[in-house]
């Protein structure tokens, strides 16, 4: 399945199960506004009804930066006019936030591919997926306290789970960007690439994660969110009962075979 039609604000390719989300507003700097909300929901609701294929998705952007955050100009048309304000920003604010909680939901491990600036609601984006994957010369920025506003986007709940309160709060007061490799080293990136590879680091996660056993990958996934929420016993009743259900399926044959013959596994769930 592709979505490419020149001037969608959001595109989506699927291909080998892996689904490609893309942030196509590059002019602007992949500024969230009405249209932008709109479309990456109608692009989630094709990832919702695929999700029994898919292995995995990519949250990419096009252009110089992956998403400065909400449209300043957007913003400026409403000032002076509190009602509208309230019901303009209200209505776009919950577009973004139900992305955010359907991106957040998806079984399948959710990789976000950041370069220049995700700040904002453009960071909240990034860090509603599982792993975040970081050129070098990316920036990670609240912004919201320069506008004399406050998160959204889930930015105060999930900021914190990955760097810390402390950390979470001085970037939100000060506005202190932090570059690729502070990030990594507070938690909030997984791993930096060059800015001249990130077209092949794309290609090469979208390989890998379709090469993998679905349910293997999507039980990883829900065993690491639900260890990190309860106790040591329960995650480890939890992990055997997982482990115990995926050796009856023919990923696990597969896997144990091919490294007892020392080559790559052919999974087919």
């Amino acid at each position: 399945m592709t979505n490419q039609k020149t001037g969608e604000p959001v595109l989506l390719s699927i291909k080998d199960g892996v689904a490609i989300l893309t942030l196509n507003n590059a002019s602007q700097r992949n500024s969230v506004n009405a249209p932008m909300a709109a479309a990456l929901n109608q692009r989630l609701d094709e990832v919702e009804a695929a999700r029994a294929t898919l292995k995995g998705l990519l949250l990419v952007a096009e252009g110089e930066h992956f998403c400065v955050g909400g449209d300043i100009r957007y913003f400026e048309a409403l000032l002076g006019q509190p009602e509208a304000m309230r019901s303009g920003l209200g209505a776009l604010i919950s577009d973004l936030n139900r992305a955010v909680a359907r991106i957040d939901a998806l079984p399948f491990p959710v990789i976000a591919l950041v370069q220049g600036a995700a700040a904002g609601a453009g960071l909240s984006l990034a860090l509603a997926s599982d792993i975040v994957i970081a050129t070098d010369d990316a920036r990670f920025v609240m912004a919201y306290s320069g506008l004399g506003a406050t998160p959204d986007g889930g930015g105060s709940w999930s900021l914190p789970r990955r760097v810390g309160q402390q950390l979470a709060l001085y970037m939100y007061l000060f506005n202190d960007p932090l570059d690729a490799e502070q990030a990594r080293a507070a938690g909030l990136v997984a791993k930096v690439v060059s800015r001249s590879a990130l077209q092949e680091t794309t290609q090469t996660l979208a390989q890998r994660l379709a090469q993998g056993s679905r349910p293997a990958q999507n039980a990883g996934k829900a065993l690491i969110r639900r260890g990190m929420q309860t106790s040591l016993e329960s995650a480890l009743q939890n992990e055997k009962s997982q482990f115990l259900e995926l050796a009856t399926q023919s990923d696990f044959d597969e896997g144990v075979k091919a490294f007892g013959q020392k080559r790559p596994p052919h999974f087919t769930l």
